[in-house]
């Protein structure tokens, strides 16, 4: 187990109070996920501080009506994933984690997330800032929706993370940046 590469990305958010790599360190478990695996981003069962240590995955919503996926985010090593909701977003959706490629995430359960602000109480404030980071992330996603053409945001996500063309579905990569499929394809094929 790399503790050193997770509390390296903590610190990379928040200063670490003395004590708490030490507690963290004998707290985190491995969580090894199967290719194509999918979990709930809301159940209480959920990844606490979780971080990815290898391979890929995505945040998707899953509208019950139509069973239509939205890719939301997509997650590398080093990446932290969200913090649970506890509940989804609307009655309509829920949130689901899937690994696109075996995966392992470290980790903590509830228990230990929940007892930690006791003592440590700046814990409150790196809870916060890796749910703004995701906030904000999703907040830049829409705003390039908006703002930028298709062309714009495929060449972005192509400089910025070229691994995931040969990691995610053209489908989920599409959603993601809010064209057809057949665009990313086009573009692809272009390159």
């Amino acid at each position: 187990m790399d503790t050193k590469s997770y509390l390296a990305a903590l610190e990379g958010i928040q200063k670490l109070p003395a004590g708490l790599g030490a507690y963290l360190s004998r707290s985190l478990r491995e969580y090894h996920f199967k290719r194509r695996q999918a979990i709930s981003a809301s159940s209480p069962e959920a990844l606490f501080l979780a971080n990815m240590q290898s391979g890929c995955a995505r945040l998707y919503a899953l509208d019950r009506e139509t069973q239509n996926q939205h890719t939301l985010e997509f997650f590398l090593p080093g990446d932290f994933l969200p913090l649970p909701t506890g509940t989804p977003l609307h009655a309509e959706e829920q949130l689901f984690i899937e690994f696109l490629e075996d995966s392992l995430i470290l980790g903590i359960t509830e228990k230990h997330f929940t007892y930690l602000p006791r003592l440590f109480s700046s814990c409150t404030l790196l809870y916060q800032k890796i749910t703004i980071t995701h906030l904000l992330a999703q907040i830049r996603r829409g705003i390039s929706i908006q703002e930028t053409t298709s062309r714009q945001r495929f060449e972005r996500l192509a400089r910025d993370r070229p691994g995931l063309f040969n990691l995610a579905p053209v489908k989920d990569l599409a959603s993601y940046l809010g064209m057809h499929p057949n665009t990313l394809s086009s573009f692809r094929g272009k390159t």
